[in-house]
């Protein structure tokens, strides 16, 4: 590849790129989304009729600090412009689009999913055995110093957020393996090809961010696009190609051969992460239905909130009154006076009844969203709701996180063993991700039903015990196993020999029997 070959982006990604930034400025929060205005909040048709002041010509143009009493706050005006600048409101092009903006709320239910699933996914640590060659990378899997785990628990995140996310596996100058993480956006070009019916990347092409070597001032971030072009040489061997922004020619800047011991490998050492499979191909986002609702409850609130403020400040109509006579204020200490006993002075009276539209909307909106929540977290059935509906929720949601997190575990096991063929070590890889989600929930009404059914002969012990265990009731990493043990323990040791000689002392503190031994007695 040479010249701007490189700079081709995929028709997948162009695809994509909207619903990975729309996610990301959702999870990010409510100031991030009104930061970008119109994008997620389109101004109403009245307001786009509004012609600007003269000071307010151009969008880029900074308004000055407002003069109290006379004089200027004591903070500078370049200060108070650059404060203007960073309020999320901020759009000086439009005042009243400024001011609908600032009064929409924006619900942070995005963010929320996505906290609930990483806990959910990192409640339980993966299963870790790694060779001697490769036991560093336990505690330093990264360049950014992240554990295994916290590499995997931060994978999981980007494949909740934007479904997919790129895994590389590089080589140090110290001849140590070590992992490089790539945004989903980063990962601009790719093909494949078939090789003995398995798909295999022929060429990646991923865009980073590095510093500038023109830029003269230290104590200013500026960056330039760099271009890693991953692929093979004409002998099969692995090569990453560099390009960089504005470069002059077509030739790569530099080429790039790792290799670990002298020896290189034929493999491209890259997966494409997915929220479904590993394939290069684009998955959805598992959190774009709730970025989507959010974004539109958004929408519905800023009307809702425009139009109590329109309500709540009805106009003054005034006929038969002199130009002279208008008063230039209005409110509770201004009194209007005219000579024409015909005038009439009265405010417009104002329709609320689309208010309840609105906000029946919006409360409709925010209960899809946590319907939606529920269905990704699991969460507990409404009261209305039957136990089949939540179980095909809690199902549906175990099905959207499990697939992502098996995928984050496949592409961090298949990366781990090619690092140890490269390498040449022995021993077994071992990298397993817990898919034991707490998403069975019991009411206690199945409880009683399950009880009831065990002491009828409907089920085993152990039959029960597990139902316990599923629905997190039994001691962390306990297994059926072990309560068996302790309820064995519990009928052959059915009194406490020193709890009779403490009830005898009058002067020790009274203890009180397990009411759950009694139970099991």
């Amino acid at each position: 590849m040479s010249g701007d070959k490189f700079r081709v982006t995929h028709p997948q990604y162009d695809a994509a790129v909207y619903v990975w930034r729309q996610v990301r400025d959702f999870v990010s929060g409510p100031a991030q989304v009104k930061r970008q205005n119109t994008l997620y909040l389109p101004m109403p048709a009245a307001m786009t009729n509004i012609k600007p002041a003269p000071d307010q010509a151009t969008e880029q143009q900074v308004r000055p600090a407002k003069e109290i009493g006379g004089f200027v706050p004591s903070t500078s005006r370049d200060t108070q412009s650059r404060i203007n600048e960073e309020v999320p409101w901020y759009y000086p092009v439009n005042l009243a689009y400024e001011s609908y903006l600032r009064r929409a709320r924006v619900p942070d239910i995005t963010a929320f999913a996505l906290r609930g699933l990483l806990g959910i996914a990192t409640r339980k640590k993966p299963t870790i055995e790694l060779p001697k060659n490769l036991a560093h990378l336990e505690n330093n899997a990264t360049p950014d110093g992240f554990s295994l785990i916290e590499m995997f628990a931060f994978i999981v995140g980007q494949l909740l957020q934007t479904g997919r996310i790129g895994l590389g596996l590089n080589v140090t100058e110290d001849n140590k393996f070590i992992f490089n993480l790539y945004s989903a956006d980063s990962g601009i070009n790719w093909k494949e090809r078939t090789e003995a019916g398995v798909r295999k990347i022929e060429f990646a092409v991923l865009q980073e961010d590095m510093d500038d070597p023109d830029n003269t001032n230290p104590f200013e971030r500026k960056t330039k696009a760099k271009y890693l072009v991953l692929t093979t040489d004409k002998d099969g061997m692995f090569k990453a190609d560099i390009y960089h922004q504005d470069q002059a020619g077509e030739d790569p800047i530099d080429t790039k051969e790792p290799k670990i011991h002298n020896k290189r490998t034929k493999e491209i050492p890259f997966v494409f992460v997915g929220s479904i499979d590993n394939t290069p191909d684009v998955d959805e986002s598992p959190l774009q239905g709730v970025a989507d609702i959010a974004q539109h409850a958004y929408m519905m609130n800023a009307d809702l909130r425009n139009a109590e403020f329109m309500t709540c400040n009805p106009m003054l109509t005034m006929i038969g009154v002199e130009q002279d006579e208008a008063p230039v204020a209005m409110g509770s200490n201004t009194v209007l006076f005219t000579n024409n006993d015909q005038a009439k002075i009265d405010y417009t009276k104002t329709d609320t009844s689309g208010l309840d539209h609105c906000l029946k909307h919006t409360n409709d909106l925010l209960a899809e969203a946590a319907a939606f929540g529920a269905t990704l977290l699991g969460g507990r059935k409404a009261s209305a709701e039957s136990a089949e509906t939540t179980r095909i929720h809690q199902s549906i949601g175990g099905a959207t996180l499990q697939s992502a997190v098996l995928s984050a575990g496949s592409a961090i096991r298949h990366l781990l063993e090619l690092a140890q063929r490269w390498g040449g070590g022995t021993g077994e890889v071992i990298f397993e991700p817990s898919t034991e989600f707490a998403n069975v929930q019991l009411s206690s009404t199945e409880m009683t039903a399950l009880m009831s059914t065990f002491l009828q002969g409907g089920m085993s012990l152990e039959t029960l015990i597990e139902n316990w265990r599923r629905a997190g009731l039994l001691q962390e990493g306990d297994t059926v196993e072990d309560e068996l043990d302790r309820i064995g323990q519990a009928l052959n040791n059915p009194e406490d020999e020193d709890l009779s000689d403490a009830t005898n002392d009058d002067d020790e503190e009274e203890e009180v029997a397990d009411p759950d031994e009694d139970a099991v007695q």
